[in-house]
């Protein structure tokens, strides 16, 4: 329907001969009095007249009671009425054909669009907007006290719901062509409702949702024109999104509600800077609406730390947008709480700031882990502050992630002492523990990852730029932050795992097209660190096309200590081809410790690597007194248990110094000769760095541990 706010008129003629097939009990109740039907041209919504076939429905009921099953003649009860062009009003079918009772007068209430009524109530859904007059509800109830008449009764139609008016004009930064084609969403707000034909009341339904107004080319920009249920409208919030991605977010600034029959109209200037709002001075043939200000809040996504909404989400649906930091709050609190979104997509299309305000990881169990997709159209969350909480050992913006994470930037200073009794400790800027596809995400998160649980027991830390421990994909990711973590035990037992994309690659994770661009440090226990991945371990395990430009320090390690531009430790027939390393790697000996840096891999332990090239610089210095060794290489620090390197090219330098044993070499720092650990370093790789011995250990005249080339992978 369109806007009406005229009458619908009834025109009562005497009919000139009573059916044969009236019962007596019928002749007595009913009177010869057919109810005929006309009406006038109506205000509609889109036009200033009925369409044809459009259905109304109609009671008519005892004089004096309230419309109930007691009151109501069976003859009239949500009897329909069709409209033609021209007015005029029909039964739809014989059935529906109304007549009044002999002695009693009645009343009567009329509605639009005609629907099939439960108890007297009638649900009203304005989710839906492409067709506002299948849902302007419209209600008549002043027809009182009629009897059989041959004079024309007016019915009058008042509207029920309130229409929203979005005037958008280009203002200064924007042109007109611009708008074309935008979209206005309000969010959060009651959609469904229940309509009560006895007192004309309206029940709001609890859930709120997002709707999509629609738009059209007015005269001096876009208007957006939307049929809502009344309701609060104090900070309802919407946003006005342009084709070229740019998205404007606004608040409406008003303490009362939107009214039953009322218009509410926005006149709405976009500018790159401001936003002014100002009531409309043509109200159409709705009540004229009292409207408040709106609020330009595009660039002041700030969270509070405590807001949380989930107002977005219904089970119905699997496609939603965030663009607040509560939303982002919202479905943390779904998936901790069970929800894990299998099968749902999520869109974030908005800057957020978390404001540095404590923040608890999206999926923080294997029970409550995130399965959906969560896609971030490269929008930055900024200054985001996880925190580990409970029994949780993961921290990150997702904690553990099943699903998909795709471009998703995060910004923020991680300051995290872990102080838990758990052995394993997981941290990475997106997340924590990866068993799904992460992929064309960024990190600009400076990291403080201390291990502060004293415990003689194992303590291990996976830390990660983007991911903590992987078993899944990540793909064509960067860290930008750098990366510091200590480990407050040095016993055997304590390992500290750090990797500028990810701390460990296990049970057929990938890893491809990466990089890492800052430094990375670590102390105490064991350490294991690399440029890409501190850990990999397993037979389909891979690091391809990776790139490391960032420092690899291990300021100290009571143990044993990895270092690697891509892999710290590299085991259990692991492949890496392809990668390249342009950083520093040092790592700082410690008395009765082994240390071991490679340009490309720290130790390579029954791993695999094919192709790649270092020219970054591979020291490992300071000075250490007895039981100490040390293994420099320009591409393998060291090399054991059938481990190999392929056509690999060193262009930096590898020095060893100041241990009780120490070796360096162009490619390979020390490559094992034992029969039950005896390594491959092939002579397909190449060599014109310093120092010119290939591998440090080599006592052959060729310095090649073998001279087979082999490049099958």
């Amino acid at each position: 329907m369109k806007e009406i706010t005229n009458s619908l008129s009834f025109l009562l003629g005497m009919s000139l001969f009573v059916s044969c097939n009236n019962t007596d009990m019928e002749s007595e109740m009913y009177s010869e009095v057919e109810v005929r039907l006309s009406s006038q041209i109506l205000t509609r919504v889109s036009n200033d007249q009925w369409e044809a076939n459009d259905e109304i429905g109609i009671f008519m009921y005892e004089y004096g009671t309230q419309l109930s099953d007691a009151s109501v003649y069976d003859k009239a009860a949500n009897s329909k009425y069709i409209t033609t062009t021209t007015g005029e009003l029909s039964p739809a079918t014989k059935l529906d054909k109304m007549y009044y009772p002999l002695t009693e007068n009645v009343n009567f209430i009329a509605y639009y669009p005609f629907g099939y009524t439960d108890g007297y109530s009638i649900d009203l859904n304005v989710t839906h907007q492409n067709d506002p007059a299948a849902i302007d509800f419209l209600y008549s109830n002043n027809l009182e006290n009629v009897s059989a008449t041959s004079s024309v009764q007016n019915l009058n139609f008042t509207h029920q719901l309130s229409k929203i008016v979005f005037d958008i004009k280009a203002g200064y930064g924007i042109n007109a062509e611009e708008l074309e084609g935008l979209t206005v969403t309000m969010h959060d707000v009651v959609t469904k409702a229940t309509f009560s034909l006895i007192d004309g009341s309206i029940t709001p339904n609890t859930q709120k949702q997002n709707i999509t107004i629609p738009t059209r080319t007015s005269e001096n920009g876009i208007c957006a024109e939307g049929i809502v249920i009344p309701q609060e409208c104090n900070n309802v919030f919407f946003t006005i999104s342009l084709t070229s991605g740019k998205t404007f977010f606004f608040t409406i600034k008003d303490n009362n509600h939107w009214i039953s029959g009322h218009q509410y109209t926005y006149e709405v200037l976009l500018t790159n800077h401001t936003m002014e709002a100002t009531l409309s001075a043509t109200i159409s043939k709705w009540a004229d609406g009292v409207v408040g200000d709106i609020e330009d809040v595009t660039s002041s996504q700030m969270w509070d730390g405590t807001s949380v909404n989930t107002n977005w989400y219904t089970d119905e649906t699997t496609t939603y947008t965030l663009y607040r930091p509560a939303d982002l709050a919202g479905l943390a609190q779904l998936v901790n709480e069970g929800n894990s979104m299998e099968g749902k997509t999520i869109y974030l299309s908005a800057e957020l700031d978390m404001n540095n305000k404590p923040w608890t990881p999206i999926g923080i169990s294997d029970t409550k882990s995130f399965k959906g997709t969560f896609i971030g159209n490269n929008y930055q969350i900024k200054n985001l502050n996880p925190v580990i909480t409970g029994n949780v050992n993961t921290a990150g913006l997702f904690a553990i992630s099943e699903g998909v994470i795709q471009q998703v930037q995060v910004d923020g200073i991680f300051d995290i002492e872990y102080t838990k009794s758990s052995i394993y400790y997981y941290l990475g800027s997106i997340c924590g523990i990866n068993k799904g596809t992460i992929m064309q995400c960024r990190s600009n998160v400076n990291m403080n990852a201390d291990i502060k649980y004293k415990t003689n027991n194992q303590t291990i830390g996976y830390i990660g730029g983007i991911v903590g421990d992987n078993t899944g994909a990540i793909h064509t990711c960067q860290n930008y932050g750098t990366i510091s973590a200590e480990n407050i035990n040095t016993n055997a037992n304590a390992y500290l795992h750090i990797g500028g994309i990810a701390g460990s690659a296990s049970n057929g994770a990938t890893i491809s097209n990466c990089e890492n661009m800052r430094k990375l440090t670590g102390s105490n226990g064991n350490v294991r660190m690399g440029g890409i991945v501190a850990i990999a371990s397993g037979e389909s395990v891979s690091v391809t096309g990776c790139t490391n430009f960032g420092e690899i320090l291990i300021e100290k390690s009571n143990n044993e200590a990895a270092a690697g531009g891509i892999v710290g430790r590299n085991a259990t027939k692991s492949t890496v081809k392809e990668v390249y390393n342009k950083g520093l790697v040092n790592i700082t000996l410690t008395s009765g410790a082994k240390a071991y840096a490679g340009g490309l891999i720290g130790i390579n332990d029954a791993g695999i690597l094919l192709s790649g090239e270092n020219s970054g610089n591979i020291t490992v210095t300071g000075s250490a007194e007895d039981d100490s060794a040390s293994a420099a290489g320009g591409i393998v620090g060291y090399n054991i248990n059938a481990a190999s390197v392929h056509m690999s090219t060193n262009k930096g330098t590898a020095s060893a110094n100041n241990a009780e044993y120490c070796f360096s070499g162009g490619i390979t720092g020390f490559n094992s000769t034992k029969t039950d650990e005896l390594a491959y370093t092939y002579d397909c790789c190449s060599n014109t760095g310093y120092p010119s011995t290939w591998v440090g250990n080599s006592t052959e005249a060729n310095n090649l541990i073998t001279n087979t080339e082999h490049t099958d992978e």
